[in-house]
């Protein structure tokens, strides 16, 4: 293996104390995963390219969890350099908001699909009660990261514009916060993770 002083400092990285939990036992993707033993995501900077772990490590200072392989020559195993490419499921809209954070929501109103204005990927299925006349909302949100991986266990708050009333939960292992019946109105959301900038924004 090559001596360290003579690699990059991406490639010295280290991991001082291993986690105990294995890796196929914790849930999420290729690239991080949850462990529930320490309820940490995990990185593994090894199924990224290069920059992109050198860009995770860089703005972690050191405060994230990581796995990775290590080549013959003592460099970090990484993927070639790779072209992105945003996908669309039906009624979900992918796309980076922030930068450690991103957030893609699912909208309709009266049953029928309605398309989200550029970068704002949020809807809001309507529903009148001819009884009260209210209006309740249903919003989901998948959070990841910079690189596109999901974030499990991340919170994620609505806030009432009007009321000031306050909806938390967290996402679940595929990175998603679903509001089943919330008032329809004008909210705040902040999504949260450990290590990770603070989401914030205003929708309606």
């Amino acid at each position: 293996m090559a001596n360290k002083k003579h690699l990059a400092t991406f490639d010295r990285t280290t991991v001082k104390t291993p986690c105990d939990a294995a890796w196929e036992e914790m849930t999420g993707s290729d690239e991080v995963r949850f462990c529930r033993h320490c309820a940490k995501n995990v990185h593994n900077i090894s199924a990224m390219t290069r920059k992109e772990a050198k860009k995770l490590v860089a703005a972690s200072n050191g405060k994230t969890c990581i796995r990775y392989a290590r080549k013959p020559d003592g460099k970090i195993q990484t993927q070639p350099t790779r072209f992105h490419q945003i996908t669309r499921q039906t009624g979900i809209a992918a796309g980076i908001l922030v930068t450690s954070l991103s957030v893609s929501s699912v909208v309709y109103a009266q049953g029928r699909a309605v398309k989200a204005k550029p970068q704002t990927s949020i809807q809001q299925t309507s529903t009148n009660n001819s009884k009260t006349n209210n209006l309740s909302s249903q919003i989901s949100f998948t959070i990841s990261d910079i690189t596109g991986a999901i974030i499990a266990n991340a919170k994620v708050t609505l806030i009432n514009q009007t009321t000031k009333k306050e909806y938390v939960i967290n996402t679940n292992d595929e990175g998603v916060a679903r509001f089943d019946i919330i008032p329809f109105g004008r909210y705040e959301i902040r999504a949260h993770s450990e290590y990770f900038e603070d989401f914030t924004r205003i929708i309606r």
